[in-house]
């Protein structure tokens, strides 16, 4: 019955954790980033740790993986125009783009009207997140919502979707 399961050896999953913190951490320190400005996201990357610190009572990296984590798809949308309408096909998506939708998903929840981010919001959507409330978690579940009612779409592409 479980022919393909091998035990886990906990130093690599370990490695794995911190491979993939430091991954989501770049692209997110990468997206922070505006006209350059290098030390200001850097300060703000500061900031961010040491609130949630002190909110959580918790590390950083293990709020910010797991909220990260939950927020990733599986899928994503690629749109088809059938009689003028866009409709979502859901496809498989690597996990670069993975990473690359989350954080968008998290930027475009908390980016207001004068399209600045601030500092607060940016940390109550990140302990929400850990806790699968928020609103980028909308976002994710809207894409699921239209991936799931157009799955009949899928034969018009060449490939197949894959869990």
């Amino acid at each position: 019955m479980y022919k393909n399961y091998k035990k886990i050896n906990y130093k690599n999953f370990n490695k794995f954790l911190t491979f993939l913190f430091y991954k989501y951490q770049r692209v997110f320190f990468a997206s922070l980033i505006w006209k350059g400005k290098k030390l200001i996201t850097y300060n703000i990357m500061l900031n961010i740790k040491q609130k949630i610190k002190l909110i959580e009572n918790n590390e950083f990296h293990i709020v910010f993986l797991f909220s990260l984590l939950n927020i990733t798809p599986n899928i994503l949308l690629s749109y088809l125009k059938i009689g003028g309408n866009k409709q979502g096909v859901p496809l498989a998506i690597s996990w670069k783009k993975k990473i690359t939708f989350a954080i968008k998903w998290i930027k475009k929840a908390i980016i207001g009207k004068f399209k600045k981010i601030k500092l607060n919001s940016l940390i109550n959507e990140i302990i929400n997140l850990n806790y699968n409330k928020g609103l980028s978690i909308q976002f994710k579940k809207k894409a699921y919502i239209e991936g799931l009612s157009n799955k009949f779409l899928l034969k018009k592409f060449k490939y197949k979707y894959k869990n």
